[in-house]
């Protein structure tokens, strides 16, 4: 059985403003480094096989700082969804302008496609189908994956086999710890949104895209 140990990235200042990033290639600020610190610290003591993450700035540079001077290896399958239209856009700015689409967002449906963007289950096929191929590569592994909320979202739905509405349900809060256990016959979450690492300075709810 494989284990990842899937981690937010830390967090943006699109985070702290609540505005949708997608794919725009935001790097931490000050607030996300130093979270990326506190789970490294979280982490320094697991025997890591590997480390991956998605190729977007934000993601990478968690990654790198977890890794302490090891090898990321930079995923594209784990890239945040892409948002489309709204990318740069606040929640506020989209209801005002794009009703319909905000309405889309809010239903939390599967199927529908941010407007020239991706639905999240096209995010859930390319996600899942990168863990599975790494469960095969490291079996009995430990495997650390830095990625996005709103693809660290579709993973959990989909070892929960959930439906419509389970994504806006729960919370990833920045460098939150994800653990999931993966082989051929079971797959199953351990833990969710673990901010333990986190407590010195708690952290608000955050924009998940």
């Amino acid at each position: 059985m494989t284990t990842f140990y899937i981690i937010r990235h830390g967090e943006t200042d699109y985070n702290k403003t609540g505005r949708f990033q997608g794919q725009l290639d935001i790097p931490l600020n000050d607030e996300g480094r130093r979270q990326g610190g506190l789970v490294a610290a979280r982490m320094a003591t697991v025997p890591l096989d590997a480390i991956y993450t998605s190729d977007l700035k934000r993601a990478e540079e968690t990654a790198r700082i977890i890794a302490q001077g090891r090898t990321v290896v930079l995923e594209p399958r784990l890239r945040e969804i892409h948002v489309g239209q709204v990318m740069g856009m606040s929640a506020a700015e989209i209801a005002q302008t794009m009703p319909e689409v905000w309405a889309d967002i809010r239903a939390d449906r599967d199927d529908i496609p941010f407007p020239d963007g991706e639905s999240p289950a096209d995010v859930q096929i390319r996600a899942m189908a990168a863990l599975a191929d790494l469960a095969v590569k490291y079996p009995d592994g430990h495997v650390a994956v830095v990625s996005h909320g709103g693809v660290i979202k579709t993973i959990v739905a989909g070892i929960f086999g959930a439906t419509e509405g389970f994504r806006s349900k729960f919370v990833l809060d920045n460098c939150s710890l994800t653990l999931v256990e993966w082989s051929a016959e079971r797959r199953r979450c351990r833990s969710l949104n673990d901010t333990g690492h986190l407590v010195e300075a708690p952290c608000e709810v955050r924009a998940d895209f």
